[in-house]
């Protein structure tokens, strides 16, 4: 069932309280524990702690550090009653930040950090939650200080990343810090060089994605056709429309495209919206880097057994005996470091496996166009389970979101469903002083 995930900022002013809601909801279960409140003064003693039980389990949440001034909490979990109660697991976190145990299917977060009348110590108030997808697929979503939705210490191939991926504007942390994603009205799918392509459903409130792919090329009665089919949650692949032509419309779910055109030899077909107000978007296979707005982008690599993904950025646009230049890099455990210094229009970029071509470059505007070569995207995001998301569109609004996990079959192995709610309540409150 869905829970409800609330984050709380309180600001007292007189006898006036505001607060400012930010939450989100996705699939949990068991019993909510909220709020507890852990006061640690400056030499907390070992046994410094608050005893909760969820979803049948008994925890031990420790304060090991809280710092009003500095906006800060360090808070230790530990599992009762079993082998693993041996092992305390330790997380850091500002208010409004959560924070999902790989070991314990357990989600904390900060609500708020007091100091009450002044006392020695400052009191971190927490809600603890029960986690259903903790341990298997590898991503953790959680809420970052602000009201948007990042994974935390997400494990790539060679590195960890904490990665911005949505808030209700667009993929990443807000619309000056973007995640720039590849997708576009219309597409030419080549089934020679590509398995898949994905449709997306975006009106703001709803979401959907599918993997689809054309199959079945064939000629009948003069005409080329094609079979369209997408991959459920098993992994199977399931016809959608069987032997489409030319000014065809496949519909699944609310996606619906028009077949533009199909060349049966080269096993080609170019899909488009149904109309220009359709909330309809296809995976692309280039973008454009905005280095004023975007924060970075994803270049992955995907075939075979070994997929893998990069957290990339174009930065130290320049000039050269007239030549647009910039340095593509990659990030590794925090660090930016180079991949292409000085890359020029015509460069290939690799990092591992992916490749990218580089288009246009634009010094004053700090823009460059890039290109996927054969087995790269720029819209799925692989950990190092090789399990993977496909990411959101950069541009557009949500109210609700839903990440589909799956793993190299294209097999779904959880979802979590994001909803997005911004609530602001005054209250005001009598007496004297």
């Amino acid at each position: 069932m869905k829970k409800n995930f609330i984050f709380v900022a309180v600001l007292v002013l007189g006898v006036l309280m505001v607060s400012l809601v930010a939450a989100w909801s996705w699939k949990t279960t068991g019993d909510v524990v909220s709020p507890i409140g852990m006061g640690v003064p400056q030499n907390p003693p070992a046994d410094y702690t608050r005893t909760f039980e969820i979803n049948g389990v008994m925890y031990n949440l420790k304060g090991i550090y809280v710092s009003k001034s500095e906006n800060i909490a360090k808070l230790g979990l530990k599992k009762l009653n079993t082998a693993e109660s041996e092992r305390e697991i330790s997380a850091e976190l500002r208010v409004g930040e959560s924070y999902v145990f790989s070991e314990f299917p357990v989600k904390i977060s900060v609500t708020k950090i007091i100091n009450p009348f002044f006392r020695r110590f400052d009191i971190a108030v927490v809600d603890a939650e029960y986690y259903e997808g903790n341990g298997n697929p590898g991503f953790n979503f959680v809420q970052g200080n602000g009201l948007y939705v990042k994974l935390d210490n997400f494990e790539l191939k060679d590195s960890t990343e904490d990665i911005n991926v949505l808030f209700p504007e667009g993929a990443g942390k807000d619309e000056d810090n973007l995640l720039r994603t590849a997708y576009d009205i219309s597409i030419n799918f080549d089934a020679d060089i590509e398995d898949y392509f994905v449709a997306l459903f975006n009106d703001g409130t709803n979401f959907e994605s599918y993997i689809m792919r054309a199959t079945n090329f064939l000629t009948a009665s003069g005409v080329d056709r094609a079979t369209f089919q997408y991959k459920d949650s098993n992994g199977y692949w399931t016809d959608v429309k069987v032997d489409a032509q030319e000014g065809d419309v496949v519909s699944i779910g609310n996606v619906e495209f028009l077949v533009v055109h199909i060349n049966k030899n080269q096993k080609s077909v170019r899909l488009n919206r149904v109309s220009t107000t359709s909330d309809v978007l296809f995976s692309d296979d280039d973008l454009t880097f905005d280095d004023y707005i975007d924060d970075y982008f994803v270049a992955s690599y995907y075939h075979g057994n070994y997929p893998e993904s990069y957290l990339m950025r174009a930065t130290n646009f320049k000039i050269e005996s007239n030549i647009n230049k910039t340095t593509f890099q990659y990030k590794k455990d925090g660090v930016w470091i180079d991949a292409k210094s000085d890359a020029r229009e015509g460069d290939v970029v690799s990092i591992g496996m992916a490749e990218f071509s580089v288009g246009t470059i634009l010094k004053n505007e700090k823009t460059v166009k890039i290109y996927a070569r054969q087995d790269t995207n720029f819209y799925t995001l692989f950990n190092d389970e090789n399990n993977f998301v496909i990411l959101p569109p950069t541009e557009d609004s949500y109210s609700e979101y839903e990440f589909a996990i799956r793993d190299q079959s294209e097999r779904i192995l959880s979802t979590y469903d994001i909803e997005f709610k911004v609530e602001i309540r005054g209250h005001g409150s009598g007496g004297g002083g």
